[in-house]
């Protein structure tokens, strides 16, 4: 036996999934076995020389792990030798373990590492070890490693814990992106509702992404408001794996319109991202959208058409004007102005309004009835007026603003409080028969009048009697409009004579008025009309007579009888002359006739009746400033007519005209009927001299020029003393109220008195004295101040002093807070503060004060604090009644907070601070006021209860949750709880998502609203990881604290996310290895297959394409290049099937059997190709219906014998492929003919033919036993159902000639293509029989057509076919068996499956849903499906068939509006590019065909011919000729549309001639579209040299380099700018490059130099069209030129006067000037001076002042900037009239300028109303 030593193996561990790695720390990758001989312990060895000891040498590797970047190139590994050094080279094995690293991302030809003889390390060999960089971009760090694993030796011990490195390679790319496109770059708002966004990757090839990558489309408004003006706030784009440099993808962004009047508005689009390894391009990263304001409109009105004020009560109204419609975004302003049309007077009864702004700011809308007001102000003239109007107008400049259909209004001004008075005065005296009338006048005794008033005088009898002694009258007088104070209104009454002697008579006239404007003061109202008694009065004048006169028997003619009549002396002043009548009767009435009855006598007034008159007083004293009332009276006599006398004024002491009004001869008259002791007085007014001096006299004396007066000597002169004026006095007060002296500290005090003079100057000394009053209080002295002197007042408020006399300090009381601290419950109303006294007592109040101060409460939310005082009363002390408290007000908020506090402090009142102490440490009371938190509660509840997300497509989802009901006074925290799902796998942390923030907060005093939300992020993993749906459950949960406070609505109490996997894949494959399909029977056929997806549901959209192995000319190749399977995200089923059609041609050609393969093929990595059904056959069998025709070509020949005349026989004829009826069609044998010399008649043989067995089914011998042959003209019909109403179907007599008339029956068969249509429902045949008329020949008459008339059903249903079929049952006719029925398919127009994709229509509600709080959605898949189709329109309605779910019928349906792309389009060809014609042909037909693409709608071209040699018109007749392909037309059925052009046959020897014929779209259907970029630029001349203009392709794509002209336009803005003066244009021309689609880089420019003239002038305008006269070019009318702004930069700082027109009052003091900037330029940086000028009825210096300039910064100068200077206004208090002046300005500085007729303003002084003249 051999004892074998112990031998070792090695245990390797290497993983066979990529999903699993092996090795770390803990644990190795491989293990050592030693087998151990156990016969070594039992036997002994045979003894062998001993070997040499083999050492074994550890070896480790020298770090567990090792980071490279993708760009490092090599890696380098390293071993270290434990034990070493080695002693000879050691070799160490290697192996290398795939991670998730790949081939792709390394490589390697390590194998071994060596650590050298004499080392202890060793490295690996440098680039043995490659790392690739893959251009990749693959999400990060650490995506990526490999490991390297050592390997045991024979001398190579490899510890299991150290034995590899994990190498992993780090991301090293970052992949640029920006925006590529903004389309438009600016919006006219309302027009379109999005803008296309497009972002694009700016990182240069190679670099890939690996990895879906998601940036964010952020869009901020500027000056456009989120969910206002612009929806969404943000949007995610996402560019898949596989996208390189230059891809694309968008996004929308949604303008909203929002009828508000506004400016311009911009929104900041900004790209995004959350990502290290991608990148935002700083230059493309962001740019500005401008929403362009459509110009909405509002309309404004007045809010009444009627404003009404009363003068003397309301100075002013407000005129407002209401928006009637719109909304405001900007201050927009109206005009109101008055007009001077009404009855009121401007700046007489009104201060005018020209153009008054009113402003509507924004936020105005007419929903919220809002209005803005002007003051309009009214001038109280105190003038009786009627009620004046004033019309206004309103106006507006801007084109917004719309106006009221009725823009005016009235004002009235009502004026019921100004009156007049109005007086009658008098008394009055008239003598009967010396007066023949009393003129009575009614004086305006005060007022003004702007209208006519009417009083009314009436007679009022008192003892005579009207219509006797006096007219009676009532008579209206009327004061008409401008009667002033003064003026007056008579009337006359007659005063009627009578022969009665009687007493003085009396009667009156009164005033009376009904116009409430006229008052008529007490003492006015009427006057007393005296009628004097002229007649002498019998006893007193004479004595009467009563006698009787005789005449005898002897009395004749002539003869006189006298009687005497004693005349009395009466001692009276009488008139000149008194009569009285002497009557005469007769007793003997029979026999005597009296002739004269009546005699008169007048006694004649003797000189010796007087009168004495002297003055009442010889003495009179009158204080100044009042008036001295003189009476003269009748000292003896009596007057029986009027008697005056005059007074005059002398002065003594006194100085006439300056201490009083002095007199001259003031008559004073004594009525008749004066009489002793009678009286006359007057006044004379005594002025107020203003020096205090003595008084002053002077004298009154009367003077006589009546012979009838005598003056009584010593009254004939009185004297007046003029008493110095009550307020020309001194006036003493004292100087203090109050005097304070203190016990033991004060022994004396000293009292003053000041002196004041209220009026005038004091020239000598003044004098008073201090009296002390009694007091009963020891403690109180009153001292009053009095004085003898006549000129000395005493100040009544100042007459005393009160001397307090104050305890010393000992005396004191000391009070404190009863309670340092209380607490009261917040829902108690008050709270109770009280105050002791602690030592002391009172016998006078004291008064202290508690003042409140906050801590957490707030005054006036939680309590009602500030100062309050507290008084304690005489008799209260610390031992009895020692309290005084004060109740606070506590509010209850009603917000949920912690308890609060405020503290009440005791502090001293000032008047109490020497007997009042306080304590220093209980001066306060802290105050906690109680929360009560159920009363107070929150609610709480999740703002979305459910999320559905796709992992890899949605980064964030947002949690958040919203305060719905209370109210909030500290910040809230609510933790976030994940809890396990019930409805499936709970998401894990970390792996599927995280979560930015475990809880959220909700702010201090937050309501419950929108904005009262608090939210977190969660963002999503992707994984790469095919799962099941996870679920994360967010809860909402409350702390300890505030679980009585918090509310959390039960059934919104969490959040669920459900996270659809995105990482499955699906197989798909052929259903079948071999179809066999027929030619001409088979059309298309549906190539289907199978789609799997074991493992769950797809998110994304797959797709997958065939590709023809083979070619065959059966086969419509477009059908299969275009094919494109589209597996769509969110279908959920595990095995479903899918179909490509590919359609059949039939050629009609005799051919073989053909075979072609299709294999299935997908750039997508999640698409796996079952590799057993990638490929499918197709067997096209040849249809029976293909076949030739052939017939001899002769019929006869005129030989007869086989052998003699002929060598006959049968021969063979053999058609190769390629020969064809309307090519190669003959094949021709040689017959032989024998000349047989012999003389015989012609002879005659007969040719069969026959086709040969093999060829039998496809060879056809044109037979002549049918005479007649009909066909069906078309086979095949396709209509688009509701689109064409119907069919013609014709047949057509294709051989032979009728000779009676014909009837053919037409029969429906059921289609082999697919459903067959209903009649009836899908169509009706207008009649089932055609018939042909006797005699028809083959042309184009012989045709005979039915219509079919096509039903619109409304259905969604597949494509129907109606086949007709013809049947004749003569054997005379024959029918080609290929052209015997006619096919229509009829297209349903009621869904179209290419458009969308519905994947399910089942919408669930979970339980506890909430009303108004659960939305849901349905995802529809628009598809792409490159058809040239008008926009499609999808209806979607609601329906269920639960009984609980109602579905309101006002949102039961929706329509999508799917609009056609840009980019779908057909490409059109002609159908030969060489044609030959004869010139003997009449026409020649040209055909052009459609080669890409199908047509769902009409598209025309237009063919248009250009004459090469042939001439047009006498060669051809050539043109434009339109070619209309129609709606179902496509490429896969070779669509032709032909024209025939005219041939004219010249008759001419010529060369062949040529004309070519060229192919365009027309202008509708062009699609090249092409538009400025910007329609509008400004620009500051000098500071601009140039301008960038763009014009851009909008939509289509280019063929050939496209040159567009570009044109200069005048200007409709203003001067247009002059080319070489003010700007250059650089070219005149834009080129389009060809093929160049539509986006941002296809743009074509010129600059345009802006040239700085230095000239001041208008801002000019240059305006560049677009003009192109290619028809396949469209320039687009709203962006067909731009206008470029030229600003002048040479001047101008331009203003106008703000108002042409100032009114004020002379006592205003101060008026503003103002001037507002009109125009100012960016440039200007300097002060301008303005000169002013004034001139007009008002003198500077004396009725105003101005300064002589205005110096105005014009460096921050902005277009309707006002700056102002101030006029003074001097007050001359002078009586004038109303004065004007006019402010005027000018500038000498050229770099700026007034508006012409905007320079000068006028201001107008309105003279006041306190000027006046005294009396």
């Amino acid at each position: 036996m051999i004892v074998a030593p112990s031998k070792t193996f090695t245990v390797n561990l290497y993983p066979s999934d990529s999903l699993v790695a092996v090795g770390d720390r803990a644990f190795g990758t491989s293990v050592v076995v030693t087998i151990i001989n156990i016969d070594s312990y039992k036997v002994t060895p045979t003894p062998t020389p001993t070997p040499a000891p083999t050492i074994v040498y550890t070896v480790v590797m020298n770090t567990n792990s090792i980071t490279v970047n993708e760009s490092a190139g090599s890696v380098q590994i390293c071993v270290t030798v434990l034990n070493g050094p080695v002693s000879n080279n050691l070799q160490v094995n290697v192996q290398f373990i795939q991670g998730t690293a790949t081939a792709a991302d390394y490589s390697h030809t390590l194998t071994k590492i060596t650590v050298n003889s004499g080392a202890s390390t060793g490295c690996s060999v440098a680039n043995t070890i490659t790392v690739i960089d893959d251009n990749l971009i693959e999400g990060g760090t650490g995506s990526e490693y490999f490991i390297v694993q050592l390997q045991n030796g024979t001398s190579v011990l490899v510890p299991y814990n150290r034995s590899s490195t994990n190498v992993t390679i780090l991301e090293n790319h970052v992949v640029m992106f920006g925006l590529w496109s903004i389309n438009p770059t600016t919006l006219l708002e309302g027009s379109l509702p999005l803008v296309s966004i497009c972002a694009q990757i700016l990182s240069a090839s190679p670099l890939t992404l690996g990895i879906p990558v998601t940036i964010e489309v952020k869009f901020t408004g500027i000056t456009a408001t989120y969910e206002v003006d612009f929806n969404p706030s943000a949007v995610n784009i996402t560019f898949w794996t596989g996208d390189t440099f230059g891809a694309r993808n968008c996004t929308n962004l949604y303008i909203i319109q929002d009828n508000i009047i506004e400016d311009n508005e911009n929104v900041l689009i900004s790209l995004k991202s959350y990502f290290s390894y991608v990148g935002i391009s700083a230059s493309a990263g962001s740019a500005i959208f401008t929403i362009i304001e459509d110009l909405d409109s509002a309309t404004v009105g007045f809010t009444s058409s009627i404003f009404t004020v009363t003068e003397g009560v309301q100075s002013s109204c407000q005129i407002c004007i209401q928006l009637l419609t719109g909304a405001i975004g900007k201050a927009v302003s109206a005009y109101v102005t008055t007009s001077a049309l009404g009855t009121g007077q401007p700046s007489v009864d009104y201060i005018p309004l020209s153009e008054a702004e009113v402003v509507f700011q924004p936020g105005a809308s007419a929903l919220q009835n809002s209005t803005s007001c002007i003051n309009f102000t009214i001038i109280d003239d105190i003038v009786v007026e009627s009620n004046e109007t004033v019309p206004l107008s309103l106006s507006s400049t801007l084109p917004v603003i719309t106006l009221q259909a009725s823009s005016t209004a009235t004002v009235f001004i009502y004026d019921p409080f100004d009156y007049v008075t109005i007086g009658i005065t008098g008394p009055m005296f008239v003598t009967e028969g010396v007066n023949l009338s009393a003129t009575i006048c009614a004086h305006l005794l005060e007022g003004a009048l702007g209208r006519s008033v009417t009083v009314l005088a009436n007679t009022v009898n008192f003892t005579a009697i009207p219509g006797v002694a006096y007219e009676e009258k009532s008579i209206a007088l009327t004061f008409t409009t401008g009667k002033i104070t003064g003026d007056s209104q008579c009337f006359d009454i007659a005063i009627y004579r009578t022969v009665i002697v009687k007493d003085t008579e009396f009667f009156s006239v009164n005033l009376t008025s009904s116009d409430f404007a006229v008052i008529i003061p007490p003492g006015y109202e009427s006057t007393i009309v005296t009628i004097y008694n002229d007649p002498a009065n019998s006893n007193r004048d004479y004595a009467p007579l009563n006698t009787t006169i005789t005449f005898n028997s002897l009395s004749v003619q002539g003869q006189s009888l006298c009687i005497d009549i004693d005349i009395l002396y009466d001692n009276n002043v009488e008139n000149a002359s008194e009569y009285f009548y002497v009557n005469l009767n007769s007793v003997d009435t029979v026999h005597t006739l009296i002739q004269i009855p009546q005699a008169s006598v007048f006694i004649q007034e003797d000189t010796d009746d007087v009168l004495v008159i002297g003055f009442v007083r010889t003495n009179y004293s009158v204080y100044e400033s009042y008036l001295a009332t003189i009476c003269a009276v009748i000292i003896n006599g009596t007057a029986e007519r009027s008697v005056s006398v005059f007074a005059s004024t002398i002065p003594t002491l006194a100085i006439e005209n300056v201490d009083y009004i002095g007199l001259q001869n003031k008559e004073l008259t004594f009525p008749p009927g004066s009489s002793t002791d009678s009286s006359v007085c007057f006044s004379i007014a005594i002025n107020n001299n203003t020096e205090i001096q003595s008084d002053r006299t002077f004298s009154v004396f009367l003077q006589r020029t009546d012979p009838a007066v005598v003056l009584f000597p010593a009254k004939m002169v009185a004297t007046v003393t003029i008493k110095l004026n009550p307020i020309d006095r001194v006036v003493l007060g004292m100087q203090d109220a109050i005097l304070i002296a203190r016990e033991g500290v004060n022994t004396s005090i000293i009292l003053c008195s000041v002196l004041k003079v209220l009026s005038g100057n004091l020239t000598r000394s003044v004098s008073g004295q201090f009296v002390v009053m009694n007091s009963t209080d020891k403690e109180h002295i009153i001292i009053q101040l009095t004085s003898d002197d006549s000129i000395v007042q005493i100040d009544a408020n100042f007459q005393t002093t009160d001397v307090v006399i104050l305890e010393d300090d000992q005396d004191y009381v000391e009070v404190q807070m009863q309670h340092t601290s209380l607490n009261v419950s917040e829902e108690n109303s008050t709270l109770t503060v009280c105050v002791i006294m602690t030592s002391g007592a009172l016998e006078k109040s004291i008064t202290v004060n508690l003042q409140t101060h906050s801590i957490t409460a707030i005054d006036g939310r939680d309590f009602i604090g500030g100062r309050f005082a507290l008084t304690f009363t005489p008799g209260q002390s610390a031992t009895g009644n020692n309290l005084q408290c004060l109740n606070i007000l506590i509010i209850n908020d009603h917000t949920l907070e912690y308890d609060e506090t405020f503290i009440v402090t005791l502090e001293c009142s000032v008047q109490d601070t020497d007997v009042v102490r306080i304590s220093y440490t209980e001066n306060t009371t802290l105050v906690s006021i109680i929360e009560n938190p159920e009363a107070d509660e929150v609610h709480i509840r999740m703002t979305k209860i459910y999320y559905k997300v796709v992992e890899g497509e949605l980064l964030f989802v947002p949690i958040c949750a919203v305060l719905y009901q209370g109210r909030l006074g500290h910040d809230l925290t609510v933790t976030l709880v994940i809890l396990n799902s019930s409805l499936g796998d709970t998401a894990l942390l970390g792996r599927d998502y995280t979560m930015q923030s475990e809880s959220l907060t909700f702010k201090y005093d937050e309501s419950s609203n929108t904005s009262s939300s608090s939210c977190v992020n969660i963002t999503i993993i992707d994984d790469n990881v095919p799962e099941n749906e996870r679920y994360i459950t967010v809860g909402l949960s409350v702390a300890l604290n505030d679980l009585g406070a918090v509310f959390i609505v039960p059934e919104e109490n969490e959040t669920v996310v459900d996270i659809l996997d995105d990482d499955h894949g699906i197989t798909i494959g052929f259903n079948e290895h071999l179809i066999q399909v027929t030619e001409g029977v088979n059309f298309s056929i549906n190539i289907c297959g199978f789609v799997q997806s074991l493992t769950g549901i797809w998110k994304r959209n797959l797709t997958a394409s065939l590709i023809a192995l083979n070619s065959s000319s059966d086969i419509d190749a477009n059908s299969i290049i275009n094919s494109n399977i589209l597996f769509a995200s969110l279908l959920d089923f595990g095995v479903t099937s899918w179909c490509v059609p590919v359609y059949i041609n039939d050629d009609n050609s005799v051919e073989n059997t053909e075979q072609f393969t299709l294999q299935l093929v997908s750039n997508n990595l999640q698409v796996e190709i079952d590799v057993n059904h990638s490929t499918i056959t197709v067997n096209i069998n040849e249809d029976s219906d293909d076949y030739i025709e052939i017939q001899m070509q002769y019929t006869s020949e005129t030989v007869t014998l086989d052998g003699k005349d002929y060598i006959g026989g049968q021969f063979t004829l053999t058609f190769v492929t390629g020969q064809s009826a309307m090519g190669e069609n003959l094949q021709c044998f040689d017959l032989i003919i024998i000349n047989d010399h012999i003389l015989e008649t012609n002879e005659t043989l007969a040719v069969t033919l026959n086709s040969s067995r093999a060829d039998s089914d496809v060879v056809r011998i044109l037979s002549t036993q049918w005479e007649l042959i009909i066909v069906m003209t078309e086979v095949y019909y396709e209509v688009v159902e509701g689109e064409q109403p119907e069919v013609t179907i014709c047949a057509a007599l294709y051989q032979g000639e009728l000779r009676h008339n014909l009837t053919l029956l037409l029969s429906i068969l059921n289609s082999s293509l697919g459903d067959t249509a209903l009649p009836g429902r899908d169509y009706t045949l207008q009649t089932q029989t055609l018939t042909f008329i006797s005699n028809e020949s083959l042309n184009i008459s012989s045709t005979h057509c039915i219509n079919v008339v096509i039903l619109d059903n409304n259905l969604p249903e597949n494509t129907r076919y109606i086949t007709i079929g013809l049947i004749i049952d003569s054997s005379d006719i024959a029918i080609v068996p290929e052209r015997n029925q006619t096919i229509i398919a009829i297209l349903d127009d009621d869904h179209d499956l290419e458009d969308y994709i519905l994947p399910t229509s089942k919408i669930l509600f979970p339980s506890r849903s909430i009303s108004g709080g659960t939305m849901w959605c349905q995802a529809i898949y628009i598809l792409n499906d490159t058809i040239v189709e008008d926009s499609q329109l999808l209806t979607l309605q609601l329906v269920s068939t639960n009984p609980l779910v109602v579905v309101d019928g006002n949102y039961s349906t929706t329509t999508i509006n799917i609009t056609e792309d840009a980019n779908d389009y057909i490409e059109v060809q002609m159908q030969y590019k060489l044609l030959s014609v004869s010139e003997e042909n009449t026409t020649a037909t040209v055909c052009a065909m459609v080669t890409v693409g199908v047509l769902e709608k009409s598209v025309s071209v237009v063919l248009q011919t250009h004459s090469v040699t042939a001439i047009d018109g006498k060669d051809y007749i050539g043109g434009q000729f339109i070619l209309t392909f129609t709606s179902g037309q496509s490429a896969y059925d070779n669509s032709v549309q032909c024209i025939s052009l005219i041939v004219l046959n010249d008759n001419t020897l010529e060369n062949n001639e040529t004309v070519l014929i060229t192919l365009n779209s027309t202008q509708q259907d062009a699609v090249v579209e092409i538009g400025m970029v910007q329609d509008y630029y400004e620009v500051v001349e000098g500071q601009q040299p140039s301008v960038t203009i763009c014009a851009a392709v909008y939509q289509g794509k280019l063929g050939f380099d496209v040159v567009v002209l570009l044109t200069i336009v005048n200007s409709s803005l203003g001067d247009t700018a002059t080319p070489g003066c003010d700007y250059t244009l650089n070219a005149q021309t834009l080129i389009f490059i060809y093929n160049e689609l539509n986006n941002i880089n296809n743009i074509s420019c010129v600059n345009v130099t802006i040239l700085e003239d230095n000239i001041p002038e208008n801002e000019q305008y240059i305006t560049i069209g677009l003009f192109n006269e290619n028809s396949n070019i469209v320039i687009i009318p709203s962006r067909n030129q731009t206008t470029i702004a030229i600003l002048d930069g040479d001047a101008d700082f331009v203003i106008k006067m703000r108002y042409s027109q100032y009114v004020v009052d002379e006592t205003v003091g101060l008026v503003a000037i103002c001037v507002v900037a009109v125009d100012s330029t960016p440039s200007m940086r300097k002060n301008v001076t303005f000169i002013i000028t004034t001139n007009g009825t008002a003198t500077a210096g004396l009725d105003y002042i101005v300064q002589d300039s205005i110096t105005v910064d014009s460096s921050h100068a902005k277009i309707g900037d006002i700056f102002c200077f101030n006029v003074t206004i001097i007050d001359d208090n002078a009586v004038g009239n109303d004065l004007y002046f006019y402010i005027s300005l000018a500038v000498h500085d050229s770099n700026a300028r007034i508006l012409p007729n905007n320079s000068t303003s006028v201001v107008k002084i309105m003279e006041d109303t306190i000027d006046c003249l005294r009396p």
